[in-house]
């Protein structure tokens, strides 16, 4: 359902264009009237914060959708605002609506359609103040496809009320055989190599399965893989020394958990005959991980050389089903009628059109319960194709196409245009556009942008073992060694180490460093929370790295680290870091005695400087370490770039060995003229260091 006042604002902003005879340069619609700034029509929505809550209770699909996504903060704040205009406490004497829509127009290569999106007001208009708005650049979340209805819409509605429905089956088969057929960046694996995976499940045509060896049992034809959460594990159904002779005899299909079961009659669906299930084909026994560490660096093969990987999204166990019952209205996209002048008639006619939200793949695939696993996102990246079996729809992936139920042939352009779409594209040509997020600005070659977005999203999921973390994207590195041509170092890459260096734990939410040792402090892998890779140039970088030396748990250099440090060498100075007021990033910074003071106001809503600690602040005792923290200039910045400093505590001043526990942004140029004319004074004690030489301290960083 979409509401009348929904309706009413749609039919306002579309009042602005008219339906063109002739569609002078592909010009499906053009404006009758002047338009805002960006090609923008602003109507008033919802007059008051009530109202939108009241429709979203009686379940607009798109009011209910922007109440869903405000948070819980805003939401209090616009209770408490609208409270108090309602008793008069603060005026609204021009009226000011409470939500605003947006119309923009769009044109793309193969379609034309409309976007909109919501501001929220939060300080309402006075005679000598303009009215204020949440979140002017509101996120994805809040923002809607209003498209046509023509003869061949993206979008084609289901009336089938299960994920493995006689469609969904010939659209699964469809989906895979033109892939394989027609996609050439879908044909990194290399299965006529004959490589197989050690063991695999052979599914033949009886109602038994049973495990083979592949090196004594050869297979005759492609495997799938398959992607699930472990939930609570059923002993009876993983592979161990116990299990392993009975797995070999043969078990009964019956037997197996349900989802096990449901894996079994997809790839026999598409033809397969061999299964690979990590729970199945590789040994599990907690006292003997031998057989574990040796198929753990084979991950980029398995995934890489399937055939398809069968992903239950939406499952919790292998006791759950892969397939779900749904109400196909819930899934299928919203219609709504708007009147528009036509040129063709000269008059105004009813046009149909469909209302996606611009977020469906992030909330169906992205955001899948399965997707949140750390382990998971490299068998989703590596596999040449993905088919999601999600909560209420089928969903496919590979590396030129993301398609869904409702969506046959292809995303709409405008859902597609996420840094979480198309994100098993390996293409390195610079036209990635909105796929690639922030990063999109960097300088850095296109491998190493993927390489960071890999890492960006690698960070936010969840790990179960924390001494997996670089275990968990081995794969992947394996991949990016021969794209970048490089060493790999510990989650980075040798070429480059300098820049890499300046990555960040992002603001939300603590860092946590585990007791459990996985990588040097210098490393992202080091802690748990969300990283931002550095998009740092390495041309700018003030400090250099002279050797860099890593220990590994197995002879699988991408894998788990015991032990590293790295020789730097620039320009150390000794700190001091001085809260100034409650803003977590507000310090004062003394170097070497200068004071480069926190500005009063933040530069672009940033502080500067800027101070991020890796782990949490209460972690870091910077108040009471007298001549224990220390700072290093990572690089000079630019017009693009900030100054950046990686900050240090002292571990062995005899040595020189320090650890990394943050970094220090700044922004204003005053400040960067400061502190890189900052030297220490020659009469001071000497900094603990490996090695001074030439006014530069070289330190061992662990």
């Amino acid at each position: 359902m979409i509401c009348s006042v929904c309706q009413t604002t749609l039919q306002a902003a579309i009042s602005h264009f008219r339906i063109a005879k002739n569609q002078d340069e592909g010009h499906l619609f053009q404006p009758i009237s002047d338009n805002g700034p960006n090609g923008e029509y602003v109507e008033d929505h919802h007059r008051t914060w009530n109202g939108l809550k009241d429709s979203a209770n009686q379940k607009c699909h798109i009011c209910s959708w922007v109440l869903l996504c405000i948070p819980e903060a805003d939401k209090r704040s616009l209770d408490i605002l609208w409270q108090k205009i309602a008793t008069g406490k603060i005026p609204n004497a021009y009226g000011n609506a409470a939500f605003q829509l947006i119309l923009n127009y769009r044109r793309h290569q193969d379609c034309q359609c409309f976007t909109f999106r919501f501001r929220i007001l939060c300080i309402p208009e006075t005679s000598d103040r303009a009215p204020a708005f949440f979140a002017e650049d509101l996120s994805r979340e809040y923002q809607f496809v209003l498209d046509l209805i023509q003869e061949k819409p993206y979008a084609v509605p289901t009336l089938e009320t299960s994920t493995w429905s006689p469609r969904a089956q010939r659209l699964a088969k469809s989906w895979v055989g033109n892939c394989v057929d027609n996609h050439k960046q879908c044909r990194y694996s290399r299965s006529d190599t004959g490589w197989y995976p050690t063991r695999l499940l052979d599914l033949g045509e009886s109602t038994e399965v049973r495990l083979i060896e592949t090196k004594d049992t050869k297979p005759a034809g492609p495997y799938a893989t398959v992607t699930h959460r472990w939930g609570q594990v059923d002993e009876d159904f993983v592979l161990n020394k116990h299990k392993y002779p009975q797995l070999m005899k043969g078990i009964p299909l019956g037997s197996m958990p349900r989802l096990f079961r449901d894996t079994i009659l997809v790839a026999r669906s598409l033809g397969v005959q061999y299964l690979w299930i990590d729970s199945l084909c590789i040994f599990q026994d907690k006292d003997d991980k031998t057989d574990w560490a040796h198929e753990a660096s084979l991950m980029e093969r398995v995934y890489s050389y399937s055939y398809c990987n069968i992903s239950a999204a939406d499952a919790r166990s292998c006791s759950r089903p892969l397939f779900n019952v749904r109400d196909p209205q819930s899934i299928n996209p919203k219609t709504l009628t708007l009147d528009i002048v036509s040129d063709e008639i000269g008059g105004v006619i009813p046009a149909q059109f469909y209302v996606y939200n611009c977020d469906f793949w992030v909330r169906q695939v992205s955001n899948a319960l399965v997707n949140s696993r750390a382990w998971v996102l490299q068998e989703r990246i590596l596999a040449p194709r993905v088919l999601h079996f999600g909560k209420r729809q089928l969903m496919w992936e590979c590396c030129e196409r993301d398609a869904a139920e409702v969506f046959p042939h292809g995303l709409h352009p405008e859902l597609a245009a996420s840094e979480l779409v198309r994100f098993k594209s390996f293409n390195l040509e610079r036209d990635q556009g909105n796929q690639l997020g922030y990063f999109v600005n960097s300088e850095l070659p296109m491998a190493r942008l993927l390489w960071n977005r890999i890492i960006w999203n690698y960070t936010e999921c969840d790990i179960s073992h924390f001494e997996d973390k670089l275990i968990a994207c081995s794969g992947v590195a394996k991949r990016f060694e021969s794209l970048l041509q490089d060493t790999y170092v510990a989650g980075m890459w040798r070429t480059d180490l300098e820049a890499q260096l300046l990555w960040a734990k992002s603001t939300v939410g603590p860092g946590l460093r585990p007791g459990v040792y996985r990588a040097p402090s210098w490393s992202w892998a080091s802690i748990d929370g969300v990283i931002w890779p550095s998009t740092w140039p390495q041309d700018g970088c003030l400090f250099e790295i002279e050797d860099v030396h890593l220990s590994y748990a197995t002879p699988d250099k991408t894998g788990g680290v015991t032990a590293g440090w790295l020789r730097l060498r620039g320009v150390l100075l000794e700190t001091k870091l001085i809260r100034v007021r409650e803003h977590e990033a507000a310090f004062d910074l003394c170097l070497e005695g200068v004071s480069v003071a926190a500005a009063p106001t933040p530069h672009n809503g940033r502080m500067s400087p800027h101070v991020i600690f890796d782990i949490s602040e209460g972690s870091v005792d910077y108040e009471n370490v007298e001549g224990r923290i220390f700072s290093m200039v990572g690089h000079a910045g630019n017009e693009d770039f900030a100054m950046k400093l990686l900050l240090f505590k002292v571990v062995d001043e005899q040595q020189g060995v320090f650890e990394r526990i943050g970094t220090v942004l700044v922004y204003l140029d005053d400040q960067v003229e400061k502190i890189l004319s900052v030297r220490r004074e020659p009469e001071k004690p000497p900094l603990p260091c490996a090695e001074f030489k030439d006014g530069k301290h070289t330190i061992i960083v662990i």
